[in-house]
């Protein structure tokens, strides 16, 4: 009768406690309600901002301004998982552009890549 209580408080415990990605501590990820950069852009306006450009087309001072409020959120929390992905997206959106600054900042973005985050599929 005892292990089945102690099994039954386990349980309980276990469904009752707070959930975290087992991947990241919350601690290394931004808050949904933190603003980064000049244009004071959330991790999900960065987000929606390169899905839009991705659908609609590049242009150069829109992905600066993203690209801005990006590197601001490495800054501030370098381990997020989410920024990687964003930022070679972004790379390869400026390299879309066919330009002078578009291959500029697309070297750029290639950079920081390798500068702040180890070789994963995001790298090449």
């Amino acid at each position: 009768m005892k292990h089945r209580v102690g099994l039954a408080v386990a349980l309980v415990t276990g469904l009752l406690s707070p959930c975290r990605t087992a991947a990241q501590p919350i601690s290394q990820l931004a808050p949904a309600d933190e603003y980064f950069g000049r244009a004071r852009m959330s991790p999900l306006e960065i987000t929606n901002r390169i899905r839009d450009a991705e659908r609609r087309g590049p242009s150069y001072r829109g992905l600066l301004n993203t690209q801005a409020a990006l590197e601001d959120w490495t800054r501030k929390y370098p381990r997020d998982p989410w920024i990687a992905p964003r930022k070679y997206r972004l790379w390869h959106l400026f390299a879309r552009l066919h330009s002078h600054d578009g291959n500029a900042e697309a070297a750029h973005c290639r950079a920081f890549l390798r500068a702040y985050f180890s070789p994963n599929k995001y790298r090449r």
